[in-house]
């Protein structure tokens, strides 16, 4: 009766083990290559985009997951939001970050339009800014896009995750100029409305 408590805890160990093997970078490997060695075959997700801080090295993407692993279920596919870290280049850890949206019958999973850095409050760090596309299936509803921000890459060095910062999320829904030339413009505008959450 004692062996089978000491079988699920060697299990849960040797797994722990696998899932915390370092993911190899070869020498002028791109970011999305990286990303996409270590993608689901059937889904794909949004480019790669990596950002530095001496010797450290993120690269955050995005990932389309379904938990039936059928991409024919594409309204419940969902739009995760994933980091690597490495401190020498080489040998990156991954780490989920958040879930960013799951499609549905009217909705297609949100699609990553763009992740940038930007100082969204009083301290001198930038913080993560990502900007997603939401395509409707359903006539009735128009694109839109929506902005969400998490807190800055040195805290996750100390802690191992990005905090969301909820309070900052906002959406477009009327555009007429490319995404890329007017969310800074956006953004400006809604930090000068909510001035009362800034720390």
């Amino acid at each position: 009766m004692k062996i089978f408590p000491l079988v699920c805890l060697i299990s849960i160990v040797f797994n722990s083990s696998i899932a915390a093997q370092p993911i190899q970078r070869f020498k002028g490997q791109s970011s999305d290559s990286l990303v996409h060695t270590i993608l689901p075959k059937k889904f794909n997700g949004g480019n790669a985009y990596e950002f530095r801080n001496g010797n450290n090295s993120f690269i955050i993407y995005s990932e389309l997951t379904n938990k039936k692993k059928q991409i024919e279920e594409f309204y419940a596919t969902s739009t995760l939001l994933n980091l690597l870290h490495s401190d020498d280049d080489l040998n990156f850890t991954s780490y989920f970050i958040d879930t960013l949206s799951t499609g549905n019958s009217c909705w297609a999973p949100a699609q990553l339009d763009s992740i940038f850095l930007i100082n969204i409050d009083n301290d001198v760090e930038k913080e993560i800014c990502v900007v997603l596309n939401h395509i409707p299936y359903c006539d009735a509803y128009l694109n839109y896009v929506s902005v969400h921000f998490y807190d800055n890459l040195e805290n996750f060095i100390l802690y191992k995750k990005l905090k969301p910062l909820r309070d900052f999320t906002f959406a477009i829904h009327e555009f007429s100029r490319p995404v890329n030339e007017i969310i800074t413009e956006k953004i400006n505008s809604f930090l000068k409305e909510k001035r009362e959450i800034k720390k």
